[in-house]
């Protein structure tokens, strides 16, 4: 890859420099989110364009407004970059999804989920056949209490510790009650906690919003 200062076509403002968008008007790199940057062009437009192409484009001597549609552009694995069909892009992506379902590691994976599932399973025909194991099941539901709250400092914006932690107990009352008192079939309780950690964080915003366009009424 080029470690010299080369034009964009098309993108007076701006530069390739070993791999990364330059901007000539604020001196610095320009902020990469998810593999593409925000542009301007020479005649004053916004563009939202792809890292991959925009080098691809200045290697090459291509305004990148005038690419045909139809084109994915990628960095190979020495940085250079490199375009494709978005028909062999979509092979690619299903080959290296194919190979993950084989591997052994997911084929452990799989096990281990189903080994899980068949600990709930069996735990609750005890707890509706005995009425015994509630304590063990809450117990289990509880483990997961440092996961969940984990999860919801980060799910959907994330919210404080404190509230983090009362979404947390609040998931783990409602599992436990929906698998002992409603007798819900939860094979996978921290799939089931975790979504609902995630509703009570949507919903706590929601009841904000709600909350604060009736005291602008006032």
């Amino acid at each position: 890859m080029r470690k010299r200062m080369s034009p964009i076509p098309g993108f007076p403002r701006y530069g390739i420099y070993n791999g990364k968008v330059w901007s000539h008007r604020y001196g610095k790199f320009v902020a990469v989110r998810r593999g593409n940057v925000e542009v301007w062009s020479e005649s004053g437009r916004k563009h939202h364009l792809p890292v991959a192409k925009l080098v691809y484009c200045a290697d090459n001597g291509i305004d990148p407004r005038e690419c045909p549609e139809g084109y994915s552009f990628y960095f190979d694995g020495d940085g250079s970059p490199c375009v494709r069909t978005i028909g062999e892009a979509h092979s690619e992506a299903m080959r290296k999804v194919d190979e993950r379902r084989k591997s052994d590691e997911n084929v452990e994976a799989v096990k281990s989920d189903y080994e899980k599932a068949s600990y709930y399973v069996l735990l609750m025909r005890r707890i509706i056949d005995t009425g015994e194991g509630k304590d063990e099941l809450h117990t289990n539901l509880y483990g997961y209490r440092d996961a969940l709250v984990k999860y919801a400092r980060t799910a959907r914006g994330g919210v404080g510790y404190q509230k983090a932690l009362m979404y947390a107990d609040q998931a783990i009352s409602r599992c436990y009650e929906a698998m002992t008192t409603f007798y819900r079939a939860i094979a996978f309780p921290e799939a089931y906690m975790k979504r609902t950690v995630g509703n009570l964080i949507t919903n706590g915003r929601k009841s904000r919003l709600v909350h604060l366009f009736e005291d602008r009424k006032i």
